[in-house]
């Protein structure tokens, strides 16, 4: 709780409670929507407005104007007058975080307020701050934007995010500069784009239509573009690019070997012309997830049963892959859209080959469960094997909807483990692809091998603002309806980038008794998906017995995996073993880590275990199975801290000649946090601390760390959960 916002929160009750254009807020003292959306009602209240709402719109924008022309002035020191609106500022400022260097609301405007006001404008990048209070300062106090970075934000984004605040505003305003590459940075990309291309502040939307196609500039030539402008051009190309994923050692506004070169790789991973030059296609495909739906494409996808002319046609048209749904109908008079052997004759007769899709549903949030996911993959895995599909291809299990970055946590994610336990009971007789946004899919990765992304959704918020994932095969981005020697039907175009591309034959598994698939790829997908609980997407280059580093901030994490030997344990590290039969550990293991658990504050629960129950004492061994699992906590020659997680799993048995053979999986992930000053004083503690672990402090912060890492949205998150874990181990009762 925050004293300061409390006192806020506090007046704007009695001062607004009464009057019925105001909702009263809880006085809780927590930053949220209701105090800004309070906040925001009692400006509009000052304003003369009679119908207030909690947005501020246009009616707030044009009152706000008239009234203060030239924005709300500081006053001067022997002025004693008091308005509420200064209050109203006063209130926002510590909502934000800045001291008025006042203990009260005082309803002035003096130098204290006003220093708060030059320090946001300054973290916003603005680089000759006033103390005055514009139209965009106001929209940007009643937000919940940030101008400071925050823990998962990246410091190459808000330099970007304050360069574009100072150079842009009035067709921007004041965008947050928190680190975080989010869709209304992405939109505030696409107007400075339209503002270099001139247009004016009133059609730079941030939609990239027709007219912001037709003026794009062409570099490194200039084409559709003044000189002047050429180099703010070059640098916004370079913004895009890093905002993408791609790192540059300068954002200058001059075009060198640099740029060209990443321009070659962004172009090559997005399916591209490698033209290494800022184009369309590559400006489109920066700054929407459809990128230019104009170009052509190798694959597409339909609900329409093709039969022997339609799949000519596609093909004709310069088709060569195509994706179709396993099961199911589609519309109010639910038209059939399942494949059939005989649709597969035809597809493969013209030369194409098939990605095959599993939607049989009307989505929502709540259809996706684990409980659903296991219903799921066995009807995928029934319809596959009926329809001859060869084992080990990809099924993609669609999330043809809307997630928000929470609810995939909650929802899709479980969904997938449900889809993975039902593939891994079968023996993985076919690999887990996703199809969704592109959030959906990089957040799922590691549990499925394979993306489709559902980039035609632009409205998706999972979309805008999120690069491509890693592990993309197909690309959707546009509908369209396609026209046959058979008639027209829907069609969407996808682009390919050769990670997957299909099957084009039927093989029979009439009778199969043992499915027999690649032993090797199933211990791969099994250490991807094991890393997927961390958090970590594996590399494309992953193999059996070669070790792979990630570094992150300030985080090196290294992992490999082996079918045939286990690995060691480190020096200068302490271990505590547990011992996994069919998900379950000993209760006295699970009763020590309860206990400590309990005794903990409610804001390190909160921390550790998310949901409120106790089930991050058996997560990560419920995932396990069979076999064991030993953490180690130590600190190497550098001094660095590191967890590491040695993992023995039995991934199956056969029988054979009176012998059990056990086929098992060996697999270790090391964390190490590289010594930061973010983490000063905790760090040190943590490092003093060490030497005097006992095993049964390795045992219970070691399934607690695993647990809240399994947990972490990010791998950004896991620096904080690991000190504050291990700090609340460690400190003196």
């Amino acid at each position: 709780m925050d004293s300061m916002v409390l006192k806020t929160q506090q007046w704007l009750n009695a001062t607004y409670g009464t009057d019925t254009r105001f909702n009263l807020l809880t006085e809780d003292g927590i930053t949220g929507w209701g105090t800004i959306y309070g906040l925001t009602r009692a400006l509009q209240i000052e304003l003369g407005i009679t119908s207030t709402a909690d947005n501020f719109g246009p009616s707030t924008i044009e009152l706000f104007n008239s009234k203060y022309p030239n924005g709300i002035m500081q006053q001067a020191a022997n002025d004693v007058y008091e308005d509420n609106v200064y209050a109203i500022i006063q209130g926002a400022l510590w909502c934000k975080g800045y001291s008025t260097g006042a203990s009260e609301i005082t309803k002035h405007f003096y130098g204290g307020t006003g220093a708060a006001v030059i320090n946001l404008k300054t973290d916003a990048g603005i680089s000759a701050p006033t103390s005055t209070v514009t139209l965009n300062v106001m929209k940007a106090l009643l937000s919940m934007n940030q101008y400071v970075r925050v823990s998962q934000g990246d410091h190459k984004i808000r330099v970007i995010q304050q360069d574009l605040n100072n150079n842009y505003e009035s067709y921007i305003g004041l965008a947050p500069c928190d680190g975080l590459y989010s869709r209304d940075m992405n939109k505030a990309m696409i107007m400075v784009l339209q503002a270099i291309e001139g247009l004016s502040t009133t059609d730079a939307t941030g939609n990239f239509g027709p007219t912001t196609k037709a003026k794009c500039p062409i570099l490194p030539n200039g084409s559709n573009v003044t000189e002047s402008n050429c180099e703010n051009a070059i640098k916004l190309l370079r913004y895009a690019l890093y905002c993408n994923g791609y790192d540059l050692d300068s954002f200058a506004g001059t075009w060198d070997d640099e740029i060209e070169s990443v321009l070659a790789s962004f172009q090559s991973d997005y399916a591209l012309s490698v033209t290494c030059e800022g184009d369309l296609d590559t400006w489109m495909s920066l700054l929407i997830s459809t990128g230019n739906p104009d170009r052509s494409a190798l694959a597409c996808d339909c609900a329409t049963i093709l039969n022997s002319a339609k799949a000519s046609s596609l093909y004709a048209a310069g088709y060569r892959y195509v994706g179709r749904y396993l099961t199911g109908t589609v519309g109010s008079n639910y038209t059939p859209k399942n494949l059939t052997q005989e649709e597969m004759r035809a597809i493969f007769a013209a030369g194409l080959k098939i990605f095959a899709i599993y939607q049989d549903n009307n989505p929502s949030v709540s259809y996706f469960t684990r409980a659903q996911g296991e219903v799921d993959a066995s009807l995928a895995i029934a319809a596959a094997q009926s329809l001859g599909i060869p084992y080990h291809e990809v099924i993609y299990f669609a999330v043809d909807y809307d997630m928000m970055d929470y609810q995939i946590t909650s929802n899709v994610i479980p969904y997938f483990e449900g889809i993975y336990s039902v593939m891994k009971s079968n023996r993985h007789p076919y690999r887990i692809g996703v199809y969704g946004s592109r959030n959906v899919c990089s957040r799922v990765s590691g549990k499925a091998v394979s993306s489709y992304v559902s980039d035609m959704s632009t409205g998706f918020s999972g979309n805008m603002g999120y690069p491509l994932p890693e592990n993309w095969a197909f690309d959707q981005f546009n509908e369209y309806i396609f026209t046959s020697t058979d008639g027209s039907f829907g069609l969407d175009k996808d682009a390919v980038s050769g990670l997957y591309t299909g099957f084009n034959e039927i093989e029979d598994h009439s009778g199969d008794d043992v499915i027999e698939v690649p032993v090797e790829e199933i211990y791969l997908e099994r250490f991807e998906y094991l890393l997927s609980l961390f958090g970590i997407n594996a590399s494309k280059d992953l193999k059996l017995g070669e070790e792979f580093t990630y570094n992150v901030g300030n985080l090196e994490i290294k992992y490999a995996a082996s079918d045939t030997v286990s690995y060691a344990r480190k020096g200068n590290c302490k271990y505590a073993t547990i011992n996994v039969s069919n998900g379950e550990v000993d209760a006295s293991i699970v009763s020590e880590t309860v206990n400590f658990y309990d005794q903990l504050s409610a804001t390190a629960q909160a921390k550790i275990d998310d949901d409120g129950t106790l089930q991050y004492a058996v997560s990560l061994e419920k995932e396990i199975e069979n076999g064991s699992i030993q953490y180690g906590i130590g600190i190497n020659s550098e001094g660095d801290l590191f967890v590491d997680y040695l993992i023995e799993e039995v991934l199956w048995t056969v029988e054979e000649e009176g012998q059990t053979i056990e086929y098992k999986l060996y697999s270790n992930i090391t964390i190490t946090v590289k010594n930061h000053e973010d983490y000063g004083a905790e760090y040190a503690y943590v490092l003093e601390k060490q030497p005097f672990l006992t095993e049964n402090d390795v045992l219970v912060s070691g399934r607690l760390l695993s647990n809240s890492l399994v947990r972490a949205i990010t791998i950004g998150a896991m620096v904080g959960i690991i000190i504050f874990i291990l700090f609340n181990l460690l400190i003196p009762a």
